[in-house]
């Protein structure tokens, strides 16, 4: 229950796995080490992030307080948990947690695409949130 998105990975198939280890690894290469640099010490790669960590927070927050959830988009979240705990065989369980935090992600697909409130568009993600095992998925 770490991650809020999963994503089910297959793993590679027997025929392709021999192009997969044939094919190089993708290698970033080391800056030239300084004379700063100590004898034993690995060499930083310098990162550069598209967002930094506290724009993300400040994206969430400001999305929280600021992007408005409709009652429509409410009652599908309430009807999908009901749905999936009462309907599917075995059923499968959202905790309040989880399903507050996709709420908010949903806020902050809202926020990205430039609207005041949730649409029933931004609910496609939650096929990557409303399971735990893969074949939870369909």
């Amino acid at each position: 229950d770490r991650f809020l998105l999963r994503r089910c990975v297959s793993p590679v198939s027997d025929d392709a796995v021999l192009r997969l280890l044939a094919t190089p690894t993708a290698h970033v290469p080391s800056p030239a080490p300084s004379k700063q640099d100590a004898p034993n010490k690995g060499t930083k790669i310098e990162c550069h992030a598209v967002l930094t960590e506290d724009e993300i927070k400040n994206i969430s927050e400001s999305s929280r307080s600021q992007i408005d959830v409709p009652m429509d988009v409410l009652l599908l979240l309430r009807g999908l948990r009901i749905f999936l705990r009462d309907e599917v065989d075995p059923p499968v369980y959202i905790s309040d947690r989880r399903l507050k935090k996709a709420t908010d992600l949903l806020r902050v697909s809202a926020r990205a695409h430039g609207r005041a409130h949730v649409t029933i568009v931004d609910t496609l993600l939650l096929q990557h949130i409303a399971w735990y095992n893969p074949d939870e998925q369909e």
